[in-house]
């Protein structure tokens, strides 16, 4: 009996992306409410991982330069700054909130080399590339967990 190999292809999934031109947070919001994903892969024509928006690139956007630099000041605002904010910024281009720098991971990679960028760039999930380096999926915490939970012959469903 062979030993079982776990590679990303076997447990990648699908992911939810978006070409970034003449796309804005409003755009990229009602994308991740929608399909209920909290990050975005931002593509090129061609496919190919240009950057990320996640959940928390919109909140670091929304949230004031003072509230970050003086966080004391935040249980003193009110509902209508966060309005105000999000209706500000609803046009703003991604490129003005995405993250450039995206930790990519090869389909026929293995789920450790998965499991130790995750861990040491502390980071939820990372897009899975072919070859020719286009998108083809994604992988994030809760797939190692299951994974993990698989090798350890836990019924999960």
């Amino acid at each position: 009996m062979t030993e079982k190999t776990f590679l990303v292809r076997e447990y990648m999934h699908e992911t939810v992306s978006l070409n970034p031109e003449g796309k804005t947070l409003k755009d990229v919001v009602e994308l991740m409410a929608t399909t209920k994903r909290n990050g975005v892969f931002i593509v090129d024509q061609d496919q190919h991982v240009q950057g990320i928006v996640s959940a928390w690139d919109i909140i670091e956007h929304v949230v004031p330069d003072y509230l970050e630099s003086d966080k004391h000041l935040a249980p003193f605002e009110n509902d209508g700054v966060l309005v105000e904010r999000v209706l500000a910024l609803q046009n703003s281009p991604i490129e003005e909130f995405m993250t450039n720098k995206v930790h990519v991971v090869q389909e026929s990679s293995s789920i450790m080399e998965v499991a130790t960028m995750l861990s040491e760039f502390r980071i939820r999930q990372l897009p899975v590339v072919n070859a020719d380096n286009v998108l083809v999926g994604c992988i994030n915490r809760t797939d190692v967990k299951l994974i993990i939970a698989e090798i350890l012959n836990i019924q999960t469903t």
